[in-house]
């Protein structure tokens, strides 16, 4: 259509004329980047762009058959196609060459996409990919600084165009990723990639002097989501082939002998390698709730094949079990730090943990199975006339075979001799407790020289554990209270002392009540069940607190015991 009162020949003029601005707005657009920038001539160009599009509104608020063909001009819209081109030539890192305004936008943006492809094959085949996205990043960073400072005051605040920038830089960057995403990845470029479209971005290309005055939320993700799914599985089949291997390799040093040393066993590399290949994970796949429990069931898995392979590995009684174990204990730290110190799901960390908590036991039993093998002989003095009287030094004979026995744990490393001796330290006591009640009804004498001997040997122990590292004082405690009740001859007394030991120790169960109170001569069958019920009313109820561990529960009055105790007792109820 033409305007009426303008001849063909105006008509013409006039379009050349609006050609001849565009070209000149362009232009002056172009060289927002560039050495010739002059803040003046931008504002203008700006200035020009508004008013076309004020005519543009203006003509499209009429009839449709009065608005000219050059109408609208759409000036606002090609402006930001020319952003979007200067943009892909700032990260492309090719400056816009004199003359570039007079290439049409079919060549131009042809040109920035040939750029764009070559630089991607050149950067799979010579750069490191964590290089180029990283100059891609600064890059972004710093071209948007410079448009807060410089460009933006040129337009009106309504144009937002500091925002324009970001989406258009956005845009950009992302493709340029997805290019780089789509070529053949090394396991390192697959990690470079996550890491940058789960956590880097936008964080590391926003400035923070830019905080408050883009919105980052409106970007969207930086790379497809089913394209970070395909490169997580991708990489997460990486780190399970590489926990694999790790394992292996752990099993193949266990069969050379001639390779512990004890600085090996000291600083063992399997939980180091294992963890930093988790934390690596971490690092860079997505969060979300599905994805929080990807290194949880990575670990689980890894912790039940470990402990198989460790178990199966000392039922061969090597030569070099010992030395193994030892490393493999400080391994257990590490995992068990990790765990506690890590939000894992908690049926995860209980799985972890039975799994960690059976190589405890693999390692405790191999290397003190010599030691516990042997305690019994030397507590069966006992209750005999020169244990009551002081002549027979069962705890000092006990704790010198200990003593010489720990020597080949000297090269343990702390953490790992701290717990492995207070799990000895409770079980020495156990056995101590378990013959002390394997005995007959005893004499009011022999209770109080027996509580008595019993006071100085739970002294003595816990002196010589404590000084060895040992944290399991609490276990003496326990022993202390059933002297007292060995010693003690008033029913309210005993029951009151037991009212104590329940508190302190809430596995102490009814049969264990039962068997000591049978040591005790004197004791009426009412006492006893009213002792009894006693300690079944002030027994902690719930979740233990300020309670010591399971102590009772780990001695298990046989079932014949508990009967003699039933027969005895009659009505006690046992």
């Amino acid at each position: 259509m033409t305007e009426e009162g303008l001849s063909d020949e105006d008509q013409t003029q006039l379009h050349q004329d609006l050609d001849t601005l565009w070209t000149q707005i362009r232009a002056e657009v172009q060289k927002s980047f560039g050495p010739d920038f002059h803040e003046g001539s931008l504002r203008a160009a700006v200035k020009c762009i508004l008013q076309q599009e004020e005519m543009d509104s203006k003509w499209l608020s009429l009839d449709p058959g009065l608005v000219p063909v050059w109408r609208p001009n759409r000036t606002l819209l090609d402006h930001n196609e020319v952003l979007g081109h200067m943009v892909q030539a700032c990260l492309s890192q090719r400056p816009l060459q004199d003359g570039a305004g007079d290439k049409s936008e079919a060549e131009t943006a042809s040109a920035a996409e040939g750029e764009l492809k070559a630089e991607s094959e050149k950067a799979s085949k010579q750069d490191s990919l964590d290089v180029t996205i990283c100059r891609l990043a600064a890059q972004m960073r710093e071209d948007l600084l410079y448009v807060q400072k410089t460009v933006s005051p040129c337009y009106p605040e309504h144009m937002n165009i500091l925002q324009t920038y970001l989406l258009l830089y956005h845009r950009c960057f992302s493709s340029r990723l997805e290019q780089l995403a789509n070529a053949p990845l090394d396991n390192k470029g697959l990690s470079c990639l996550l890491h940058w479209a789960n956590h880097s971005y936008p964080r590391e290309v926003v400035d923070p002097e830019l905080e408050g005055k883009v919105d980052t939320d409106s970007l969207g993700p930086l790379l497809p989501t089913e394209l970070v799914q395909t490169l997580q599985e991708q990489y997460l089949t990486f780190i399970q082939e590489c926990l694999q291997r790790a394992l292996k390799f752990e099993q193949e040093l266990w069969d050379k002998p001639s390779k512990w040393s004890s600085e090996e066993c000291s600083f063992p590399q399997l939980a180091s390698d294992v963890l930093q290949m988790l934390v690596a994970l971490q690092k860079v796949i997505s969060v979300g709730p599905e994805q929080s429990q990807t290194i949880p069931v990575l670990l689980d898995s890894f912790l039940c094949r470990y402990v198989e392979a460790v178990e199966e590995f000392v039922k061969g009684n090597h030569i070099n079990v010992a030395s193994m174990l030892k490393a493999q204990l400080v391994c257990e730290e590490q995992f068990r730090e990790f765990v506690l110190n890590h939000e894992i799901d908690e049926q995860k960390k209980l799985s972890c943990l039975n799994s960690l908590n059976a190589l405890r036991d693999c390692g405790y039993c191999s290397l003190t199975s010599g030691i516990r093998s042997n305690l019994k002989e030397y507590v069966t003095g006992m209750w005999t006339g020169p244990w009551l009287d002081g002549s027979l030094p069962v705890m000092d004979s006990l704790l010198d075979f200990v003593d010489q026995k720990l020597d080949c744990l000297s090269d343990l490393k702390p953490c790992c001799a701290q717990w492995l001796l207070g799990r000895l330290h409770r079980d020495v006591a156990l056995r101590y407790f378990k013959n002390l009640l394997k005995t007959k009804r005893r004499r009011l004498n022999e209770q109080v020289a027996g509580a008595n001997r019993m006071t100085d040997d739970v002294n003595k122990m816990d002196a010589f554990f404590t000084k060895k590292g040992s944290d399991s004082g609490w276990v003496s405690k326990i022993l202390l209270h059933v002297a007292e009740v060995l010693r003690l001859q008033d029913p309210d007394s005993i029951q009151l002392e037991l009212v104590f030991l329940v508190q302190l120790c809430p596995d102490l169960s009814s049969p264990h009540v039962c068997r000591l109170l049978l040591l005790k001569s004197g004791l009426s069958t009412d006492s006893i069940r009213a002792a009894k019920c006693s300690v079944e009313e002030n027994r902690p109820l719930g979740p233990p607190t300020n309670c010591s561990p399971p102590f009772f529960s780990h001695l298990k009055v046989k079932w014949i015991k508990v009967k003699m105790s039933q027969f005895e007792l009659n009505t006690c109820g046992c």
